[in-house]
């Protein structure tokens, strides 16, 4: 379902892809729902659990045959 007029998909990434891509998943860490430790220790908390959900989109995906890249982009 298209929420705008605008496609935002160019300010998703730096690569040259994501503006073709015809779905791009934006995973987006909250950080202030961590517990409270340093921001270096929350932000690799945060990339790990990106890592773990975007590699299973991945293998989903594959397993379907369906291409896809990950991107990343903080």
């Amino acid at each position: 379902m298209q929420q705008s007029s605008v496609d935002m998909r160019p300010l998703t990434g730096k690569q040259d892809f994501v503006a073709r891509a015809p779905l791009n998943l934006l995973y987006v860490a909250n950080l202030s729902r961590m517990p409270t430790e340093e921001q270096a220790k929350q932000l690799r908390v945060a990339a790990l659990d990106v890592g773990q959900i975007s590699q299973n989109v991945y293998l989903f995906l594959r397993r379907r045959t369906i291409g896809c890249r990950c991107a990343w982009m903080v």
